[in-house]
């Protein structure tokens, strides 16, 4: 059977919102206000909704959703506002495990909108879908995700050097870190309230 997450999750502050086609024109206005940022942790994502047709990258993401290989969700505020992306990606059905991938607009870091959304998608992989592990992959000079991570319970794994090439082609270590559901039980009390699942 085809694995599927839920279009959306809720927070307390933040939902989850898988992207349609309606999402396209905030999706790219999201990316442009963070180009200098996102062209160096996501340089082929960059490209594609400001430099390419955005139209394309929207329908691959909504393919791909459906046939379960990665599922990318715009992070809405209180205000209805897309200030972010989470992705889970690269699953791994023996374990299970998976990647997520995470950005938040540079004017909303460090107000907790980050570690809401990032909780609110653990809470449902590890209790919901009964997900042993995740893993994040970070780019060393990203000090703002990697202490985000740990904060969350991830612990570092391991670091790749020179594995990824930023828009520019220079080379950058990448951090690896991971969770068990474990780890998240030890922080998961002291966060946040449960979140709720809205199919």
């Amino acid at each position: 059977m085809r694995f599927k997450l839920p279009d959306f999750f809720k927070s307390d502050r933040v939902a989850l919102q898988r992207y349609e086609i309606e999402h396209l024109v905030p999706l790219v206005q999201l990316f442009k206000d963070n180009k200098e940022m996102l062209l160096r942790s996501f340089p082929k994502m960059t490209h594609d909704l400001c430099y390419a047709d955005p139209r394309d990258f929207m329908i691959d993401s909504i393919s791909s959703f459906e046939d379960g290989h990665c599922f990318q969700f715009g992070v809405i505020n209180e205000e209805r506002k897309m200030i972010g992306q989470i992705q889970v990606t690269s699953i791994n059905f023996d374990i299970p495990s998976c990647e997520i991938v995470c950005f938040i607009h540079k004017r909303y870091q460090r107000q907790g909108y980050a570690s809401e959304a990032v909780h609110c998608i653990l809470n449902n992989l590890f209790f919901m879908f009964n997900f042993e592990r995740v893993f994040v992959k970070v780019i060393s000079e990203n000090e703002y995700a990697i202490e985000l991570f740990k904060k969350l319970g991830f612990k570092q794994e391991g670091v790749h050097r020179k594995e990824f090439s930023t828009y520019n082609g220079e080379a950058q270590d990448v951090i690896y870190l991971g969770i068990l559901k474990e780890d998240f039980l030890e922080v998961k009390e002291s966060l946040y309230t449960p979140t709720e699942q809205v199919g």
